[in-house]
């Protein structure tokens, strides 16, 4: 069965305006999903977990479509009673046009914070590149990659959970960049620490054909629990291949 916790943005944050609300930006949000993914990880890195970003940025309330298979952490919005009944307000851009990818490989809590970025910064459309097989064939335990198929309709589920009155358009990428250098439709791109070489390319591709530049949102890592292993700096799919991979064979010497 799944379980439904709630929890306030405006808990850790300092930042008031002139009335006395609580403001909450997109890197606030962004750290506190962070935060509690990693909380997550720390307990259980099987249990399968998803938070929700305010009903008040998405203009949906989720609350009766939930799996019941998952765990959720919905953010509260609205009144903190113990700050005086300080009102939260949210503030940031949002874009009618959001694009980002990935490999989306057993979809992690790295994926789903850049997705959750990249949903609470949509109104409207959104296309989503996975990476087609054949770009992969250089990655690490790539034999226990999971199909295209898979991974297209995790990630797909995750974000139609988060907000479904996007429209999400789903690419096959057979190569980086896809038509972010020249689709009209899009405005943003959503990227991490280790592609910012891609956002700095598209969008000098983009200024050669006179088209306006995508405004590049970079997401942070969410570390991994100490019992991860490999790359400690971020939670990574290579990392949950090499842990599958161990048990395999720790099963077949048994």
């Amino acid at each position: 069965p799944s379980s439904v916790a709630t929890a306030s943005p405006q808990d850790d944050q300092d930042g008031t305006s002139s009335s006395g609300d609580t403001c909450v930006g997109l890197s606030d949000l962004e750290e506190i999903i962070s935060m509690y993914y990693f909380a997550f990880l720390d307990c259980n890195m099987d249990v399968d977990v998803v938070v929700l970003p305010p009903a008040e940025i998405c203009g949906y309330d989720p609350v009766d479509k939930l799996k019941a298979d998952t765990n959720f952490i919905i953010l509260d919005h609205g009144y903190n009673k113990s700050s005086s009944n300080r009102r939260i307000t949210f503030s940031f851009p949002r874009y009618t046009g959001v694009v980002l990818g990935g490999t989306y490989d057993r979809l992690h809590a790295g994926h789903k914070l850049m997705l959750s970025v990249a949903v609470m910064s949509c109104t409207t459309y959104m296309e989503i590149g996975v990476t087609a097989p054949q770009l992969l064939e250089r990655k690490k335990y790539k034999e226990l990659i999971q199909p295209f198929e898979t991974r297209t309709n995790m990630t797909l589920e995750f974000v139609q959970t988060l907000n479904p009155h996007i429209d999400y358009r789903m690419l096959k990428l057979i190569e980086p960049y896809a038509n972010t250098t020249t689709s009209t439709a899009l405005h943003a791109l959503v990227i991490s620490p280790e592609t910012k070489s891609v956002g700095t390319y598209i969008n000098e591709k983009r200024a050669e054909a006179h088209l306006p530049l995508l405004d590049i949102i970079e997401i942070r890592y969410v570390l991994p629990p100490p019992e991860f292993g490999g790359d400690v700096n971020k939670m990574s799919s290579t990392g949950l291949r090499e842990r599958e991979w161990k048990r395999q064979h720790e099963k077949e010497q048994q």
